[in-house]
C-alpha cells in the first residue's frame, strides 16, 4: 500500500491512498514414470577404435605390427594416407573385439 500527496499551484490539495493487488497464476506440468516393462537384455558392444599417431618415417609394416591388422585393412580405412609417414598423420582402425 502506497500513499501520496499532490498539490496544484496552491489552489487545491489532493490526498489519496493507492492500493494495488497483484495476482499471479501459472500452470506447472510434471512428468512421472507410471509403468516399467522389462524387455530383452541388451548385448554388450564388441567394437573398438584404435588410433595410431605417426612418428616420422614410419613404414606400413610398423603400423600393421603396432595395430595388429593387415595392410589391406589400413589402406581400406585410411585411403588418404601415404607411406612412409611424415609424422603428422592419424591412422584410424575400426575392429571387432
Amino acid at each position: 500500500m502506497e500513499s501520496f500527496n499532490y498539490r496544484v499551484r496552491a489552489f487545491a490539495e489532493f490526498e489519496a491512498v493507492l492500493r494495488i493487488n497483484v495476482m499471479e497464476c501459472s500452470e506447472v506440468r510434471f512428468h512421472a514414470v507410471t509403468d516399467i516393462t522389462v524387455g530383452a537384455e541388451k548385448t554388450p558392444k564388441d567394437n573398438a577404435i584404435s588410433v595410431y599417431i605417426a612418428r616420422g618415417n614410419d613404414t606400413l609394416w610398423e603400423v600393421c605390427k603396432e595395430l595388429g591388422v593387415s595392410a589391406e585393412k589400413i589402406a581400406e580405412l585410411n585411403p588418404d594416407v601415404k607411406f612412409p609417414l611424415c609424422g603428422s598423420e592419424r591412422i584410424i582402425v575400426y575392429r571387432n573385439i
